[in-house]
């Protein structure tokens, strides 16, 4: 296979690092990416291990060792992904073994490739991350549509912003007058957290509410605030604005035990659930001011109708007990006169007619008295109760022979 031009010509085109490895671990060939990836000019006659990484013995892993003999003796190709580098450079190289017969001396030789898969794994990640996010708006945005109370949907949109930075302790404070309170929290130690007020330019969250933009820090910065009062082995932390109408009515504070940097896209989207859940408060603000004015007008309505039936009962009972009698005294009377005039027989029929229509008078001023005390307070009310003396008037209304 060595010593082939059109072979070597064709190796040397593929872009993957290609090597061929013998039964013996003696490196055969090596493409042109492998040469310039570790500085070779020429493979020589020694191991792979000894010739491309400078290994005493053969490549291995924390939890993987070179597969060489295990292709060899199964005659089964076998596939690794391998990461190199540091957490923040990561590279992630796929390795492919595969058995081939050597047509030259009838013997079995390995083809080992190896391809730089980094951008698609990290390509695999971000789709990842977008799938967890859109699931965790999506839980967010269906506790805020549901007819829950505001602290369990805070509750349930800090729980879901911890898994989504993978933080383990936040809490999301309500800005009143010129103070922060906590509203909800996770993980925060101090007993008395929900009694803790922060005032406005104050603390992390104080910051934020004044300058109106997120703050992401470490635990030195996070240590000399009460925002996290009493907490220990912070890494780092992103403080949320909470807007309603470009004015900030909360804070959501978010610590991970990790060291770790918000990307530009993690917090737009941080931000963006700032709004919604800031806009949440606003709601639940404006139904709280509705249910009180609904209950003070209702106490104002109560008041009303009490002092409007307390005045009715007492015009009535006036008219029963001064204007009823005084017309009841003026009608006997009347009637008195009439019967003395009969009896003493005066023949005067101007007089007598007059004195009839006196007490004609007497009598319908008398019944409308008495009519208007029964609408000021009918007596169906205070004898039957309420149902009994509506049903009563209206069977009167609507069956006048009953």
């Amino acid at each position: 296979m060595r010593g082939n031009p059109l072979i070597e010509a064709l190796f040397d085109v593929i872009e993957d690092e290609l090597v061929v490895v013998g039964d013996d671990r003696r490196l055969i060939m090596a493409n042109k990416a492998v040469k310039q990836r570790y500085g070779i000019s020429e493979i020589g006659e020694g191991v792979c291990y000894q010739v491309l990484f400078g290994f005493e013995g053969p490549c291995r892993g924390s939890f993987w060792s070179c597969p060489l003999g295990e292709v060899l003796e199964s005659r089964r190709g076998k596939m690794l992904l391998l990461s190199e580098g540091s957490n923040v450079e990561k590279r992630y190289i796929k390795v492919v073994w595969t058995p081939l017969q050597d047509p030259w001396s009838d013997s079995w030789v390995v083809v080992e490739l190896r391809s730089d898969v980094t951008a698609e794994r990290e390509l695999e990640r971000v789709l990842l991350s977008r799938r967890h996010q859109l699931q965790v708006l999506s839980r967010i945005s269906s506790a805020i549509s549901s007819p829950k109370e505001l602290d369990q949907v805070l509750q349930v949109a800090l729980d879901d912003v911890l898994e989504l930075v993978n933080g383990s302790v936040g809490g999301i404070l309500i800005v009143e007058g010129r103070e922060l309170r906590y509203r909800v929290h996770r993980g925060l130690p101090a007993p008395d957290i929900g009694s803790l007020r922060i005032s406005i330019g104050d603390g992390i969250a104080g910051k934020v509410v004044e300058n109106t933009k997120p703050l992401i820090g470490t635990e030195e910065e996070a240590r000399f605030h009460p925002d996290f009062s009493g907490l220990e082995g912070i890494g780092t932390f992103i403080s949320i604005p909470l807007m309603a109408k470009d004015r900030v009515v909360g804070v959501m504070n978010v610590a991970s035990a990790e060291r770790r940097t918000f990307g530009e896209e993690e917090v737009f989207l941080l931000t963006t659930l700032g709004y919604f859940l800031g806009t949440v408060i606003e709601q639940a603000r404006l139904n709280e001011r509705l249910a009180k004015a609904r209950e003070r007008y209702q106490a104002l309505l109560q008041h009303a109708l009490t002092a409007q039936e307390q005045e009715r009962k007492r015009i009535a009972r006036e008219l029963h007990d001064e204007t009823s009698q005084a017309i009841t005294s003026l009608t006997l009377s009347l009637q008195a006169l009439l019967e003395m005039a009969k009896s003493r027989g005066i023949g005067d029929a101007e007089f007598l007619e007059r004195l009839y229509k006196a007490y004609s008078y007497a009598v319908y001023a008398g019944n409308e008295v008495i009519k208007l005390m029964k609408e000021l307070r009918p007596t169906l009310l205070d004898e039957l109760g309420l149902a009994t003396a509506i049903h009563t008037m209206l069977r009167r209304l609507y069956s006048p022979g009953a």
